[in-house]
Order: structure tokens, then C-alpha cells, then sequence
């Protein structure tokens, strides 16, 4: 449920559709679940792949919604006294309906944020440094797409200055098209890797995909683009935004000079304007240095103070699935990442898992990387090479792909690699052998549900 005031007119003439109700009707938020209905909303009727909200259309009546937004203008006729819009597509409407109002917004400040991997993240903590100083709305969760953006906008109120909008893609376009109804004047690209290989074929066909972001920032906007990342070069070359960098490298404008363990989270400096600023982050990931720096770099333009940006960041806390350490009643300590995972995702993983170390064994449980094209084979094959050289003490899979990978890592490193057939008998093993010290990293794509074999591990084990 959004928070966004409309009367009946205004949604038929922000969508271009029909309207077949009281034109000063007003409605007091959007909603796309019949589930979540309040009364007075409007209810827009999404037709999905699984699915078609035009069915639930009468429940949405008789929950209160004070208008449904509909392509099937055959409801009208079976619910007669009620108050329709009728559009062609009703996404396209949602999401025009969304630019509508954050154009309602003139001085809002908009952030961008896409990646291969770290948007999340990245949003979090721009969100986190942003709200030291404005009223800021962000993407919750991972509501990213086609419907979870524009959803997003439609929370925004009178009381909000600026909003970090995290965007995601399958597809070439998506990122434009969500760039155009958010209207950010900061972007942010953190990384471009070999997610999404297999809807587009080409690491240059993904940078191309995310640099959709840069082309609609509004005119004076900034570009935050990352300065370690060779496929990011083109970007950093080629846009003609005012450009703000972020890495390790010399030259970097939002430069890490230091990242390390300590305790239960990480201590990074941030060189900014020839000033090193230090943080104690609550996030433990190697790649949590350069998410910060990407979003100190954000707040930084749009005029925190450095003091406060650090408190913003250190105020950030893992997400659930996200490299979420459990410490477990043995004294193991569990990582669960079992969120996503593509192949520069899991070598950050595996290099966090090393990193801790700690005085007992490393262990690397994964499960198969998704999308990845014709090469998912090789490329899980290098992964196994990489744990194997890395130094894990043992390597888990689940999945065929992930099986390549734990043969791989077995023949290079003559280390432990099982290869898993059922994700229960797997956490089972593993709990058997664990041990006072050990550190285990659970990590694998969504459609794997790896975080199973997390939580089973640690229901077997018992937690801290």
C-alpha cells in the first residue's frame, strides 16, 4: 500500500486511460495485491505470467477500493456501481501514474542505483548517509523491477527530500525506462559484471544495459562510477555527466585507503578532498569497502557533512541472506549469503570467507549461478579453480553447475569437494564435521534456495 493522493481525473489523465467514475473520486494510495487493500485505494489489476489481478477485481471492491485501474472493460458491465480507469496495459499505467507523481516533486533529490552486484547494499548505505541530513525515502527490500520502482515512488510525500532508488534488469531497456519515471539526478553503476550473461549475451551488452541509468540523469546530475572496474572504463570515459569515481585506485575521488576486519564488522578509511575519514561498518563483506566509498561519494555531492556521512554508514546493518554472519552454539561461524549469487559476487564471497579465517577450517558451500549463458560451465569451473587457490579447507555444491565448480576445486587444490544431491543430507554432513573455529559461507543464486542449507545448519547446530 502507497501513500500517494489522487483524485479519479488526475489518474486518467496521468495514464491516458478512460475514465468510468466521478471525476473528483478521490483515491488515498495504490495497491497491486488484493491482499493489502485499504479502503479508498486504487487497485490496479496486474496481469502477470502466473497470474491476473483483473480476477480479484470484486474482492477489491468489497475490501474498499475506491477505484480499480483495469485493461478489461468487460468488468465494467459485471460490476456496475463501481469506479473503473481503463488502460491498455496496466504496468505501462502504474508506471506512468508513478512519474506523475515524483513529478510532483521539483526540488526532490534522486539516487539511482544499479549494479551486477552490491545495489542493495550501495542503497542501503546511500539511504543510511542521505538521512543525516534530508528525509529520505528508499527502495525497500529488493523491489527493483518494473512494479517494485514505481511502487516505490508512489510513497513519496511532502515531508521526503530525497529518495535512493534501486534499479534492476533482465532485460536491454528496463533500466531506461525505470531511470525515466524515477528522474535521478545522482546515478550510481557499482559494478558491471557477468550477471544477466544469459538474457544478454555479453558483459559489453550488460554495461550497455546498466549505462542506460547515465543517459537519462537530469541536466547538472552527477555519475558515481566505479574506477577499479575495467568494464566500467567505457562508462567513466564515454559519459558526458560530471563524473565522481570510487575504488582503490590512485586517482579514485572517493579513494579506499584501508579495509580490514575488526571484530564483528569492518573498519574502512575513505579518502575524500585530501581528508581521510575512517568508519567501523556493522558489514563484513570485502566488497563493503567500495560500497562505501561509492556511497560516501553520493552524500558527499549532495552536501552531508563528512562527519555525518560516517554515521550514516556505520549505522548500516546486513540484510538478511547478505552476507549475515551467525554465530553458532558451537562456536562455528556461519555466513549466509545465500541470497544471489554471479561470479564476481561469489570470488568477493570467497575472499571474505578467507579473510576471516579464524584458527579453524574455511568451508564453502554453493549452490549453482543462474543466467549465465553458454559459458556457465567454464565460468563455474574457474570458480572452483579460484576457492581451490584461494586456500579453502573444503568445498560443498549443490547443483550440476556447482558440482563442475567442487570437482574443479577437489583437482586443484587436492582439497575436500562433495558434491551434494539433496540440500537436507548435505547440511547434515556438514554439521557432523563442524567445528569450534570453523567458518562456513553458504552462498548460491535465488533459484536455489541455498539459505535451506543455512538455516537447517544452524537448526542442527543451534545458534549462539
Amino acid at each position: 500500500m502507497t501513500m500517494a493522493r489522487f483524485s479519479a481525473l488526475e489518474i486518467a489523465q496521468a495514464v491516458g486511460g478512460g475514465l468510468v467514475a466521478e471525476a473528483e473520486t478521490i483515491v488515498n494510495g495504490v495497491v497491486t495485491d488484493s491482499r493489502s487493500i485499504r479502503r479508498g485505494c486504487l487497485f490496479v489489476a496486474i496481469k502477470g505470467p502466473n497470474f491476473d489481478g483483473h480476477g480479484f477485481v470484486r474482492e477489491a471492491f468489497g475490501k474498499g477500493a475506491a477505484v480499480a485501474l483495469i485493461s478489461d472493460p468487460s468488468l465494467i458491465l459485471t460490476e456496475p456501481k463501481r469506479f473503473f480507469v481503463v488502460v491498455e496495459d496496466t504496468v505501462k499505467a502504474l508506471q506512468d501514474l508513478a512519474a506523475y507523481h515524483r513529478r510532483r516533486f521539483k526540488e526532490l533529490l534522486v539516487v539511482g542505483v544499479t549494479g551486477s552486484s552490491g545495489k542493495t547494499t550501495v542503497k542501503n548505505m546511500a539511504a543510511a548517509a542521505l538521512s543525516r541530513k534530508y528525509v529520505t525515502l528508499k527502495t525497500e527490500g529488493n523491489l527493483n523491477n518494473h512494479i517494485g520502482v514505481p511502487m516505490t515512488l508512489l510513497n513519496l510525500t511532502l515531508k521526503h527530500e530525497a529518495a535512493v532508488i534501486e534499479m534492476g534488469m533482465s532485460s536491454p531497456g528496463e533500466i531506461a525506462r525505470l531511470a525515466v519515471i524515477a528522474a535521478p539526478s545522482i546515478g550510481v553503476i557499482t559494478n558491471i559484471g557477468s550477471a544477466h550473461l544469459g538474457g544478454l549475451g555479453s558483459v559489453a551488452a550488460v554495461r550497455k544495459a546498466k549505462g542506460e541509468l547515465l543517459g537519462q540523469i537530469l541536466r547538472g546530475g552527477r555519475a558515481i562510477l566505479n574506477m577499479d572496474d575495467p568494464n566500467s572504463a567505457p562508462l567513466i570515459k564515454k559519459t558526458p555527466l560530471v563524473t565522481i569515481t570510487f575504488g582503490w585506485g590512485e586517482g579514485a575521488d572517493a579513494r579506499v585507503m584501508e579495509s580490514r576486519l575488526a571484530g564483528s564488522g569492518r573498519r574502512v578509511t575513505i579518502r575524500w578532498k585530501k581528508k581521510d575519514i575512517a568508519a567501523k561498518l556493522k558489514l563484513i563483506g570485502a566488497r563493503d569497502a567500495d560500497n562505501a566509498a561509492s556511497a560516501f561519494a553520493v552524500a558527499a555531492v549532495a552536501g552531508v557533512d563528512g562527519a555525518q556521512i560516517v554515521k550514516g554508514l556505520c549505522a548500516v546493518r546486513p540484510e538478511k541472506m547478505r552476507m549475515e554472519p551467525v554465530r553458532l552454539a558451537n562456536g562455528a561461524l556461519l555466513i549466509n549469503d545465500a541470497y544471489n549469487a554471479n561470479p564476481d559476487s561469489t570470488k568477493s564471497a570467497i575472499q571474505t570467507l578467507m579473510e576471516i579465517g579464524g584458527e579453524g577450517r574455511t568451508i564453502f558451500v554453493f549452490g549453482d549461478m543462474l543466467e549465465l549463458g553458454p559459458e556457465e560451465e567454464a565460468i563455474h569451473a574457474r570458480i572452483g579453480r579460484f576457492a581451490a587457490k584461494s586456500g579453502v579447507s573444503a568445498f560443498y555444491s549443490y547443483g550440476g553447475l556447482a558440482g563442475r565448480s567442487a570437482r574443479e576445486a577437489g583437482l586443484a587444490g587436492r582439497r575436500r569437494a562433495k558434491v551434494g544431491k539433496n540440500k537436507e543430507k548435505l547440511a547434515d554432513e556438514i554439521a557432523k564435521q563442524l567445528r569450534p573455529g570453523d567458518v562456513v559461507l553458504v552462498k548460491g543464486s535465488r533459484g536455489m534456495g541455498m539459505e535451506e542449507v543455512a538455516d537447517r545448519l544452524a537448526s542442527i547446530v543451534g545458534r549462539a
